[in-house]
């Protein structure tokens, strides 16, 4: 093997209260160096031991990674960790480079691919599945502000945070929310994990077809190791924060189709500047508040899981070192396509002493 070794992921603190699980599935382009498509998935995936979880994407140069389900984020991001040093280290033995983006910066062969990290979180209480779909719905334009990683396209800047949520749009069903249609979607009972299908694949939030849990499948593919967690632990933390004020009683927002859906675009254009949905105080706001809000709504249920510290430290770091487009765009001024590919390989795999 020849790709540097990953450095492990952040220190957590555990809890032992028993709390709900949670699961990511990351989705990698693999590029030659100068940035061309590698369509090596399944020579890759003979080079992968067993116990890694990975699969070949919809083309030949797409590969996923799960971590299984996990009680804690330091087995979140030990699982991520692993699976993306086996992945960075057979790409680069075959010549090529595993890297994190949401869509290719310089245009693949066939359909457009895109990249995306989906949170699976799962369900304390699985007879509330539908109510917390609705209660997460206000918050999910701030959470794509914060992970947009796709502003290169076909070689050139598109202005955008998130170009792959921009690209999905056309799928009629990629859409914060459809009312009263989530749960019928996913064919069978969320209750007992039984499915019949693949209902809503689309869809920015949905129930899981196989088993009690909670799909968050908005944002583009995290960048480095603590983003991914980053994540989780807020996808966590929400859903476990909706099944208490479901509990208790506490009413909830009840934000408009057309004014969560162009939040949704805002988000993916300017990221955290964008204008999106204050749940708190039923106006529009800038991510960057809202996000602010969100951490102040989730604060009992991260103090439950142990996690608030880490969560807090992890938040800090990605607003300084700002987002994953930024970084892109930081890195595509270096001005060669293999210095860019390179740059980005090191960030994913975590061996860029500036993440």
């Amino acid at each position: 093997m020849t790709a540097a070794p990953l450095t492990g992921p952040p220190p957590v603190a555990s809890s032992s209260r028993a709390v709900a699980t949670v699961g990511v599935e990351e989705q990698f382009l693999l590029l030659w160096p100068d940035g061309e498509a590698a369509s090596i998935a399944p020579q890759l995936l003979g080079w992968l031991p067993g116990e890694v979880r990975a699969r070949a994407g919809t083309a030949g140069y797409r590969v996923e990674s799960a971590t299984g389900v996990c009680a804690e984020l330091a087995t979140v991001g030990h699982n991520v960790s692993i699976g993306r040093r086996f992945l960075a280290e057979a790409a680069a033995d075959l010549g090529a480079r595993l890297v994190a983006v949401g869509v290719a910066p310089f245009g693949v062969p066939g359909a457009d691919v895109t990249c995306g990290c989906y949170v699976t979180v799962g369900l304390t209480e699985p007879g509330l599945g539908g109510a917390v779909l609705e209660r997460l719905q206000p918050w999910l334009p701030a959470l794509i502000g914060l992970t947009g990683n796709s502003p290169l396209w076909r070689g050139r800047d598109t202005g955008s945070s998130s170009h792959r949520y921009l690209l999905k749009r056309r799928w009629p069903d990629f859409l914060p929310r459809q009312r009263d249609t989530d749960a019928a979607r996913i064919p069978g009972d969320v209750t007992t994990g039984a499915a019949g299908g693949s209902g809503g694949d689309h869809l920015l939030v949905r129930l899981s077809p196989a088993r009690p849990a909670i799909e968050i499948r908005l944002a583009d593919t995290s960048p480095s190791v603590p983003d991914a967690v980053l994540l989780a632990g807020l996808c966590r933390a929400l859903v476990d924060t909706a099944v208490d004020d479901e509990l208790t009683g506490r009413p909830a927002p009840d934000v408009p189709d057309a004014v969560l859906a162009a939040a949704a675009v805002a988000a993916a254009r300017t990221g955290l500047a964008a204008l999106v949905v204050s749940p708190g105080e039923a106006r529009l706001a800038p991510a960057g508040h809202v996000l602010d809000e969100l951490m102040t709504a989730v604060a009992p249920a991260l103090e439950e899981t142990g996690d608030a510290d880490l969560l807090g430290d992890l938040l800090a770091d990605r607003l300084r070192r700002g987002s994953g487009a930024e970084r892109q765009r930081a890195l595509w001024r270096m001005g060669r396509r293999e210095a860019f590919v390179q740059a980005l390989a090191n960030l994913c795999a975590g061996v860029d002493s500036h993440r």
